[in-house]
């Protein structure tokens, strides 16, 4: 909150990135209406070589913890109602969200679709809506997964997709008034 307005995106880097030595709490109000990633590649040229811009396009994601950190804790909110939700669209061109090792994030009153994995190996054959890595922790209240798909891409070495809604690496997840529909693998 006192950060002020700015960009789904920016919210969640900062929640990620800004206070990774003092642990805070973080709340995300996320205002009625659709919200469509569309960056689809690196605003770098060159690309950075350690995979460090992949916060700048693609899904919306919440980094691995460094070890011996705390992780802040966030909340993602959608401030509207049913007949007017905050909808999170991935349009297609990845997952929707990405939880990294050991982080802890609330979703509550919002609607997530239209994510897209097109794998080209096994490992990266999962969670086409949220992708948890190994010790997170989400917890999801009145939220909806639609649309979601995971598959693999042809010609490559993935034979097996799995979690088109929600993929879980090892993770804990709790839903209360979770809606999944129209998810695929």
């Amino acid at each position: 909150d006192h950060f002020g307005p700015c960009s789904l995106r920016a919210a969640i880097t900062e929640a990620g990135y800004t206070h990774a030595d003092t642990p805070e709490f973080v709340h995300i109000q996320v205002p009625p209406g659709v919200y469509k990633l569309t960056l689809t590649e690196t605003p770098f040229d060159p690309p950075p070589s350690d995979g460090s811009d992949d916060k700048h396009y693609g899904d919306l994601d919440l980094p691995a913890v460094a070890p011996g950190k705390i992780p802040n804790e966030v909340l993602i909110e959608g401030t509207g109602g049913p007949d007017n939700p905050s909808v999170i669209d991935a349009n297609f061109i990845d997952r929707v969200l990405e939880l990294g090792q050991g982080r802890i994030l609330t979703l509550r009153n919002l609607i997530l679709k239209n994510g897209l994995i097109n794998a080209d190996n096994n490992n990266a054959a999962s969670g086409g809506g949220i992708l948890m890595k190994t010790g997170s922790m989400l917890r999801m209240n009145n939220v909806r997964l639609t649309n979601n798909t995971v598959r693999c891409a042809d010609g490559t070495a993935c034979n097996i997709a799995r979690g088109g809604a929600i993929g879980s690496e090892n993770a804990n997840l709790s839903l209360f008034e979770v809606e999944l529909d129209g998810n695929h693998a």
